[in-house]
């Protein structure tokens, strides 16, 4: 028994070193239980990562307020693949982080990046909410900031007016 014991300890202990489990967590015995078992097993549950989604949206949200863009970027992007994982690429919440993406791409003026981000969000929004919805809206403006930035007016008035 106290062999079993001790192999759970070493096993929380470095699952611990690895970030996965928070230090109270080895008070609370069930909890690490469940959490080690999910280490074992490589299985994380939807609901841990619907958790990450908010971490690395926070994260970048922190990062970009310090001025890390780097830190920033890398953050927003493991919250768009950790989506793409949760849903599929398709889908509206993959849709609304590469529209944040394409924010912070605009706001730090790397143009075809944030080009190539909008226009993802936008497919994205148009399939699932249609082509009149203000969510697509959005998306044409920040398109038609992107063009006006770069140069193509005409394109960019296009897209604004729609």
């Amino acid at each position: 028994m106290e062999g079993v014991k001790n192999m759970e300890w070493n096993s929380l202990k470095a699952s611990m070193k690895e970030g996965f489990v928070e230090k109270q967590d080895i008070e609370t015995n069930s909890v690490a239980t469940k959490k080690t078992s999910a280490l074992r097993s490589k299985e994380i549950s939807f609901k841990d990562y619907r958790r990450m989604q908010g971490v690395y949206a926070l994260a970048g949200n922190l990062y970009n307020a310090i001025g890390d863009q780097k830190g920033c970027e890398a953050m927003y992007m493991l919250y768009t693949r950790n989506a793409e994982k949760l849903f599929n690429s398709h889908s509206l919440e993959v849709s609304n982080c590469y529209y944040l993406m394409a924010v912070f791409y605009i706001e730090q003026e790397m143009f075809e990046k944030a080009q190539i981000c909008t226009k993802r969000s936008l497919i994205n929004r148009e399939k699932h909410l249609g082509p009149n919805h203000h969510a697509c809206a959005d998306c044409h403006y920040n398109l038609g900031i992107i063009q006006m930035k770069q140069g193509y007016y005409q394109k960019a008035k296009e897209n604004i007016s729609k």
